[in-house]
């Protein structure tokens, strides 16, 4: 009996406002860009570079969250992961996640040790924004991440040039 209210408990405390889309945003698009500048260890010795992030989500007529992340300037070329409402993970197989805090949309990636974090603001009225990115680990511990189906250390890693715009209608189509 203990365990059935624990997992009564779990669904209802997942079926909160605190993850729902505020109802100004539906039917529209939010899109932030950002550069993110890492140096990471390679069998040749640190190797520094940058990529620039485009995160573009669509908020439904019923507030379900659609997302397409696109990487580019990287050496494998340029990567897009399509992400469904309540995708457990993206393209790379890392745990991910975004919700609604109030005004506030963060999403999560988990790395294989270590994890990001973008945090979009809106505007009283949703309808414009700001973005922050984050990176970091348990304890200052070093931060490692899959790469071309290799885990790496990264020893820097950093977002600059944040912008963010809430646009009508759905911008992945």
């Amino acid at each position: 009996m203990p365990v059935f209210i624990a997992v009564i408990m779990v669904v209802l405390l997942s079926m909160t406002g605190a993850s729902a889309a505020p109802r100004q945003l539906y039917g529209k698009g939010i899109e932030i860009q950002y550069s993110v500048t890492a140096t990471m260890e390679t069998p040749r010795g640190p190797r520094s570079g940058s990529s620039k992030v485009s995160r573009t989500i669509y908020v439904s007529s019923t507030g379900r969250l659609f997302e397409r992340g696109t990487v580019s300037g990287q050496p494998g070329g340029t990567t897009v992961s399509e992400n469904a409402p309540d995708a457990a993970t993206n393209k790379a197989g890392e745990a991910r996640g975004m919700s609604f805090r109030g005004n506030e949309l963060v999403a999560h990636v988990a790395y294989a040790s270590g994890a990001g974090q973008m945090t979009i603001r809106f505007d009283p009225a949703f309808s414009t924004c700001e973005g922050s990115v984050r990176f970091g680990s348990e304890g200052g511990k070093a931060i490692y991440r899959r790469v071309n189906g290799e885990v790496r250390q990264l020893t820097s890693l950093q977002a600059s040039s944040v912008s963010c715009r809430v646009t009508a209608g759905n911008p992945l189509q």
